[in-house]
């Protein structure tokens, strides 16, 4: 199987090496347990639990991935960039629509019979939107989330899948410009974000206002620009770069991680999102370290790791539905919802333990009914193409 087949089908990281294809084992691992901390985190924000908080940067660590698997396939010369660029945005039509497709569908039939059953139902506060229409879904269909900000409210976590999408686009011809190409996009990426941070305070809140975060417009955008290229760069120097992978170099890489979480919480104020200034770097020189190691495909430790990153997508893109109507079902717990109150954080556990598992069928499903199928019919197109 080809590393472009692989992209397109999103089965696993994949590196070109002398000896033949490798896969980015730990790699895929990680992409799965970074869906699960994302999960994590909306579960407890939703309780205005005071635990968790930085955990929305995991997004981040998504896009500098993002770049880093998928380098080899974006258009590196200009000219053959008509057909490359082509090729590149057929494999990404049919990565992310799939799978689009059938969150939508299933948020809105969610939608529907809560709608239906709510004289039986305890009614949730943030689900169903009663701006939930036809023209949200397909707006959300296009991935029109960071520029609608209507279309989040179908579903918050795909607002990253749209910032993704046009970083995407938007780099797609920068990779063709050898030498200053990527660097270019970068630096867009700091331009956006420093933009959006400054100018969108209303939407994205600070550490004595509620605000949705830094997801959409410019702010996102810039996100998704600085880690995806960010990615890139590490991808396209990995030779280079390989001469100071180690397992010192691991240790000190998830050091940094843990002290960028950490800070989120010194920040105040107008400047408790500034740690989106850092993440990229610091998941760039995450993920260039953790690119070494790498458990064969074939063994147990290496087929879970495949596993759970090609269930990644899935639990992402399903599990704020799902989370959101949890509590329509079971009831919250009484009291207050902050630490030291032992029925929360039991209550907080067991929802995060069962939105994991609906979250997980719902991706292993999907992956059966909509994603091969119609990424097999990809396959197929940009074969064709090349």
């Amino acid at each position: 199987m080809s590393a472009a087949t692989n992209e397109v089908s999103g089965q696993g990281s994949v590196a070109q090496g002398s000896a033949g294809l490798t896969r980015f084992t730990l790699l895929d691992g990680m992409r799965g347990f970074a869906a699960l901390g994302v999960l994590s985190f909306h579960v407890v924000v939703l309780s205005i639990y005071p635990y968790l908080d930085s955990w929305y940067l995991l997004v981040d660590f998504f896009f500098v991935l993002s770049g880093f698997v998928l380098f080899p396939s974006m258009p590196q010369k200009i000219r053959s960039f008509p057909k490359d660029a082509l090729r590149f945005v057929v494999k990404r039509v049919f990565r992310f629509w799939p799978m689009l497709l059938a969150v939508l569908l299933f948020t809105w039939a969610a939608h529907t019979y809560l709608i239906q059953a709510e004289n039986i139902l305890k009614p949730a506060p943030t689900f169903p939107d009663p701006n939930f229409t036809s023209e949200l879904f397909v707006q959300s269909l296009l991935l029109m989330h960071i520029w609608v900000s209507a279309a989040i409210a179908m579903n918050w976590s795909l607002w990253s899948l749209s910032a993704e999408w046009f970083a995407n686009l938007i780099f797609t011809p920068l990779t063709a410009l050898k030498g200053f190409g990527i660097w270019l996009g970068i630096i867009a990426g700091y331009v956006m974000l420093w933009y959006g941070l400054n100018h969108d305070q209303d939407w994205i809140g600070n550490s004595s206002t509620f605000g949705s975060g830094p997801i959409r417009e410019w702010e996102a955008l810039g996100r998704a620009m600085l880690g995806f290229g960010l990615g890139l760069l590490v991808r396209k120097h990995l030779t280079f770069l390989s001469k100071i992978r180690n397992w010192w170099m691991f240790v000190i890489s998830l050091a940094v991680a843990w002290l960028l979480f950490q800070s989120h919480g010194f920040f105040q104020d107008d400047m408790v999102y500034w740690t989106t200034y850092f993440a990229g770097p610091v998941f760039a020189l995450l993920v260039l370290q953790a690119s070494q190691f790498n458990p064969s495909a074939s063994g147990i430790w290496g087929k879970f790791l495949t596993f759970m990153g090609k269930m990644s997508f899935g639990i992402y893109a399903f599990h704020v539905v799902v989370s959101l109507n949890y509590d329509k079902f079971v009831p919250e717990a009484l009291g207050s919802p902050f630490p030291g109150d032992e029925k929360w954080t039991i209550y907080l556990v067991t929802k995060i333990v069962m939105v994991s598992f609906i979250s997980f069928v719902l991706a292993y499903g999907t992956n059966w009914i909509f994603e091969r199928p119609l990424q097999a019919l990809g396959r197929k197109i940009v074969k064709a193409i090349r």
